[in-house]
């Protein structure tokens, strides 16, 4: 058994360094840094002495075009009679979202994908190193749901959890979603895609103290692991990183190689997700020991990984970056302006003058800022122009229109005109002073063609990430849980539901022109718009619903004062509320009306 262990840790940690070499070969992740550097402005390491960040520019440009200002799901049923579950999920999902921050690591690893060419969205439950349905600690109390009935107390959750896990978009007994830096994260090299990898690897730093107290590696053989990084440079910057074992050599003496002192002791560790055996396996490069080996819960649809990548390399996993893209033109792009800047030093006036002729107390007069100066001389005034000559300066004019090539080719690289980022481009290119609104509508839809997309990429992992995490509620939200729903009419209810209950077969449907901003005067004219065009189709209470969603536009009316807000009845189970969305659609087939009496609202402390 010891000689299979000792055989199994040499193949995971053989795999790992396959790993790393095929990460550096197809994702050129030792130039990532520089990368970085170029979109952070760091110019002081790369030589470069009037650099013009442009890549800073385009990417912030580009980011707000593809990410989902407010990001919503929409489930519906495969089946018939499903439409009550999709109407809780729905809710449901979307609350998470707001949760577990979704959009703020959506957008990091949408940064991630333009800069290294992947990025990289890691999905889990409950805590964040690792998940043991055997140490599972439900919310006390949500928005979304009532306490559970598992007994846990507070006095618990802060002895088990608290102390080992510092994320807050992680939170015990919920669905999380983080980024994951891709110099982080590993993949099986005979991987063409996340979804046919056999294997998956991310690497955490942890201190040792918190690895030794951790329950999550009791079966596994802790003894003689040591800290093998210094906190002074827990940046992820590797070549800076204080380690015993480098990642490029396997026969490195860690006694050796040690640091003298360590500020503060730190362990790095290696969690690997099987996809054949369903397994989770945790060690240390230089530990010989695994310190956690268990079946594999959060296997749902694949890895618990979700790839983002924008420019997708035929042969290989690894995406190609933009930053890649963009680099020779942007190291061109700084060598022009430092041209620009030496031929316009060599441009600055020049005066050749015959020694003596000016004393050196009158000589900076030529320079001064002043309208007019007396400059007093020995020689004879009239022959001054004999003796004075000025030297004419030469500045090339291709410089000019080499660097606005140069950035034209960087924009088309992306697909980025002047007017996509922000800028007006009237009149260039020999083009007429003003666009007709059908000229100025069809740039517009041409330069969505490349921007759509990258936005639908962004949609379809999005509504992956909500799939997962729909998963995860049917297994372990067991407990009853109560969710506010909107039913027919415009009525709101209170619904009774559980995980196992919602269980089913739905589609997950993200809208990517979401990420499209609107100004309040256009939310004003659609809301406008759609009332003129529904008004003549809807019941008296629908009506209502629609009226309060116009006055919400325009401020400082108060939409709940003039019209009368919708009652919602009491706490119903989830067939029930099935029953009423049922029978609200038969009723308004025959023209019938409301298919429910309101009642008062009860008191529901701590529910939503």
């Amino acid at each position: 058994m010891a000689q299979q262990q000792t055989a199994d840790i040499r193949y995971w940690k053989d795999q790992i360094h396959r790993g790393i070499e095929y990460q550096r070969k197809y994702g050129h992740s030792d130039d990532w840094q520089k990368w970085e550097q170029f979109y952070v402005g760091d110019w002081t390491t790369l030589g470069q002495k009037l650099p013009i960040n442009y890549m800073f520019s385009q990417f912030k440009s580009l980011i707000p075009q593809i990410y989902f200002r407010n990001p919503r799901v929409t489930v519906t049923g495969r089946r018939y009679g499903m439409d009550a579950g999709a109407r809780v999920l729905e809710v449901l999902l979307n609350w998470l979202v707001q949760e577990m921050a979704l959009k703020r690591n959506m957008k990091r690893a949408a940064l991630d994908a333009l800069v290294c060419g992947t990025g990289i969205v890691k999905l889990g439950y409950d805590s964040e190193h690792g998940f043991d349905p055997k140490r599972l600690l439900g919310p006390m109390m949500t928005p979304m749901g009532v306490a559970d009935a598992s007994g846990e107390t507070d006095a618990q959750f802060d002895e088990e959890f608290k102390k080992l896990e510092y994320s807050l978009d992680v939170q015990p007994g919920m669905p999380w979603a983080l980024r994951v830096h891709p110099k982080d994260f590993l993949i099986d090299p005979s991987a063409t895609c996340i979804e046919d990898a056999r294997w998956c690897a991310h690497r955490t730093l942890r201190t040792i103290d918190d690895v030794m107290k951790s329950p999550l590696y009791e079966k596994g053989d802790k003894r003689g692991l040591e800290p093998t990084r210094s906190e002074e440079y827990n940046d992820h910057d590797e070549p800076r990183m204080i380690t015993p074992e480098s990642w490029q050599s396997k026969a490195e003496d860690p006694e050796n190689t040690r640091p003298k002192s360590i500020t503060d002791e730190w362990v790095e560790l290696w969690e690997i997700h099987e996809a054949k055996a369903r397994r989770v396996i945790t060690l240390n490069l230089t530990h010989k020991k695994m310190l956690r080996d268990d079946f594999d819960e959060l296997q749902f649809d694949g890895l618990p990984f979700r790839a983002l990548i924008f420019n997708q390399h035929p042969k290989t996993f690894w995406g190609i970056s933009d930053a890649q893209v963009l680099h020779p033109q942007q190291e061109e792009l700084n060598t022009t302006r430092r041209l620009q800047q030496q031929y316009r030093k060599m441009a600055l006036r020049r005066l050749l003058v015959k020694k003596g002729l000016i004393p050196d107390g009158e000589k900076h007069k030529f320079t001064s800022d002043k309208p007019f100066e007396f400059i007093e001389t020995d020689g004879e005034v009239g022959k001054l122009a004999d003796d004075i000559k000025e030297l004419d300066g030469f500045m090339p004019n291709d410089l000019a229109s080499w660097s606005e090539l140069i950035e034209a080719d960087m924009r088309d690289l992306l697909g980025q005109g002047r007017n996509q980022m922000g800028e007006f481009n009237r009149g260039a290119e020999g083009g007429q002073s003003r666009a007709s609104a059908t000229e100025a509508n069809i740039v517009q839809q041409n330069s969505q063609i490349r921007v759509d997309e990258r936005r639908d990429v962004m949609a379809d992992m999005f509504a992956s990430i909500m799939r997962a995490c729909a998963q995860m509620v049917f297994k372990w939200w067991d407990k009853p849980r109560v969710a506010r729903v909107a039913g027919p009419e415009g009525m709101q209810y209170w619904v009774n539901y559980s995980g196992p209950e919602l269980e089913g077969e739905y589609d997950y449907l993200v809208q990517p022109d979401d990420a499209l901003p609107m100004t309040k005067e256009q939310r004003k004219q659609d809301a406008i718009a759609l009332f003129q065009v529904m008004a003549q189709f809807l019941l008296p209470q629908q009506m209502q619903e629609l009226q309060r969603h116009v006055m919400r536009q325009f401020e400082g009316v108060d939409a709940d004062a003039v019209l009368n807000p919708p009652q919602m009845p009491g706490v119903m189970g989830l067939g029930a509320f099935g029953d009423v969305l049922q029978g609200a659609g038969q009723q308004q087939m025959m023209g019938g009306g409301s298919a429910n009496v309101p009642v008062p609202m009860p008191d529901m402390q701590g529910a939503m």
